[in-house]
């Protein structure tokens, strides 16, 4: 959830007053995240062929407005990492895991 709220503030910084306040007003909005698929790969198998072995994180994004839980918006965000060789074989789940922060954060600002 860090790299979702650090990516917000980044991508927007004036477009959000605070993030997970405490007590929420009236104009706040409740983002949810639901990790449906999180697949860390192989690293090896990445190493070998491109396509092996993939890192791959799915999830389903819910905006609801806190007062009434009525959903204003839902969001779809895949991100797949599946290059081989040395570059595949070094790339880790959390390198995986920043840009899908950013995709959940472009899709939260709809970009």
């Amino acid at each position: 959830m860090n790299l979702i709220k650090h990516d917000i503030q980044t991508q927007a910084p004036q477009r959000f007053a605070a993030i997970n306040p405490q007590s929420p007003g009236p104009q706040a909005l409740k983002a949810e995240v639901l990790i449906k698929e999180f697949e860390e790969g192989n690293a090896f198998a990445r190493a070998m062929l491109a396509g092996l072995g993939q890192m791959h994180i799915h999830a389903d994004v819910r905006l609801t407005d806190p007062q009434t839980n009525e959903v204003i918006a839902t969001h779809d965000v895949e991100k797949t990492f599946a290059w081989g060789g040395i570059y595949g074989a070094a790339t880790r789940i959390q390198d995986v895991e920043v840009g899908f922060a950013e995709a959940v954060a472009a899709a939260i600002l709809e970009k």
